[in-house]
């Protein structure tokens, strides 16, 4: 087990010569699945289907029996030049609970870093103006060694009727933190010496108001660097394979157990 730490490290120490700068066509290519996932959702929601469960009938029985779910999503096939993008979806159901409570929860943004310790270490609500909100969030994640990064957020509440409201957050900045065992937690590594950990975050909450609680479909569409099977992404804590779907499993969890009965 030393053997296979040292060569980690080794293998790190190689790769932080080598910096990679996010390309254009690398963001085109997620904006454009992020446009074709928005227009899914809306194309479902006009049928009926406000929910992706609403179309898959065995999971929403298992999820209202208090059991959480989440799935690897694809709404298209696309190309990524030098990027990798991944879509997760989580459910929890919030027996007794209203919308507005749960609405109310996951706009409090700057008690994020208290609602989910294992994801954000810090959280500050920067600006509001009606509906729009802007938010700073400092994702945390260690195994063999801690990788930090500082996002700031704009996010947009919208309620469609009394039943049915949904939360669309966008990363408008993620930068990676220069030294993460050190403060300031500020100073960040310049564009080209990044690493690619994570480039693009978009998530959305879809809340629906039904069968004596609420529905909480969480679903997260991230961008990060096309590392192969040797990046650093993945040799020292699995970052770019397990953020996003650790992400969507622990903020379903977390809201379970803040919003549990007698909470």
């Amino acid at each position: 087990m030393d053997l296979i730490r040292r060569w980690c490290i080794w293998l790190f120490a190689l790769g932080s010569l080598h910096g990679f700068e996010l390309q254009p066509e690398t963001v085109q290519a997620y904006d454009r699945y992020v446009k074709l996932t928005e227009t899914e959702s809306r194309e479902r929601s006009a049928k009926g289907a406000y929910l992706w469960l609403d179309q898959h009938k065995r999971e929403k029985s298992l999820v209202w029996l208090n059991q959480n779910f989440t799935t690897t999503h694809r709404t298209v096939e696309i190309e990524v030049p030098n990027g990798v993008i991944q879509d997760w979806i989580g459910e929890v159901f919030l027996p007794g609970m209203t919308i507005e409570r749960v609405r109310d929860v996951l706009l409090d943004f700057a008690r994020y870093k208290e609602f989910f310790p294992s994801e954000v270490a810090e959280s500050r609500l920067e600006k509001r103006d009606g509906d729009h909100f802007e938010a700073f969030l400092r994702f945390s994640k260690r195994q063999i060694r801690k990788v930090m990064l500082n996002a700031k957020c704009s996010v947009q509440y919208e309620a469609q009727d009394p039943l049915h409201v949904s939360i669309a957050a966008r990363s408008t900045h993620i930068g990676e933190v220069r030294n993460p065992s050190k403060k300031p937690y500020e100073e960040e590594q310049p564009a080209e010496s990044e690493y690619g950990f994570l480039w693009r975050l978009t998530w959305y909450w879809r809340l629906e108001q039904a069968d004596g609680g609420v529905y909480a479909e969480l679903e997260v569409v991230s961008l990060s660097k096309d590392e192969g099977l040797l990046g650093r992404g993945r040799l020292m804590n699995g970052f770019v394979d397990r953020f996003s779907k650790e992400f969507t499993e622990d903020m379903t969890e977390r809201m379970r157990r803040l919003l549990a009965p007698g909470h």
